[in-house]
């Protein structure tokens, strides 16, 4: 059951005939649908390519992503980093409100 909101597809893109063989590539989206402003997002990635011939068993060729592998480890390790300092940083705010003034 499709969540209100949100697009999860799978795609057959349009059959390329060369010789006996047929190529249909396949493709995923995903996306968020914002009704309130007309518009939202749609995210698109290959995910193979689909191989027919005619007396013989279809064959699906995966294909790996590396754009899409890369942009998640950028955006993971973003929100690593970004933990990892806001810690430091309230880790040190507690330090200095603790230390008593000098008196001089």
């Amino acid at each position: 059951m499709p969540l209100k909101g949100f697009l999860h597809q799978t795609e057959n893109g349009s059959p390329v005939t060369v010789g006996n063989y047929k190529i249909i590539p396949v493709s995923r989206a995903y996306g968020v649908i914002l009704p309130k402003v007309a518009g939202g997002f749609v995210w698109n990635h290959p995910l193979a390519v689909r191989i027919e011939r005619e007396g013989e068993s279809d064959q699906e060729i995966p294909i790996h992503d590396v754009t899409r592998i890369a942009q998640v480890r950028l955006i993971a390790g973003s929100v690593f980093a970004t933990a990892v300092l806001w810690a430091i940083l309230h880790l040190l705010g507690r330090k200095v409100q603790k230390q008593e003034p000098l008196n001089g």
